[in-house]
């Protein structure tokens, strides 16, 4: 069981997760994913579900950047997402849930 709610996890993770390579996801930063999300106390509809959910919040973030033509911000929250989205799908790998 989390202990807070989708929304406020990833927003958790907007104002701190910040990959500090472009495509490469490091190990501390994997594990502040995990850790933030609560990936190991969800069942695997959870899995799912925060998955949509990071999807979505940071869509629409990366749409606010296009629209403010920052460029820069976008790509760098849809690598964020891509780590996040990929760890989340590891986890349900694990699990051997299909993705």
């Amino acid at each position: 069981m989390t202990t807070k709610t989708d929304y406020t996890e990833l927003n958790d993770l907007l104002d701190r997760f910040h990959p500090k390579r472009f495509g490469v996801l490091f190990p501390q930063e994997q594990k502040m994913v995990e850790q933030t999300l609560e990936l190991k106390e969800r069942t695997v509809i959870e899995l799912h579900n925060v998955r949509d959910m990071a999807t979505m919040l940071y869509s629409i973030h990366m749409d606010a950047a296009k629209a403010d033509m920052n460029t820069e911000l976008a790509i760098s929250l849809a690598d964020a997402m891509s780590a996040v989205t990929g760890v989340i799908d590891g986890e349900l790998a694990n699990r051997g849930s299909i993705i």
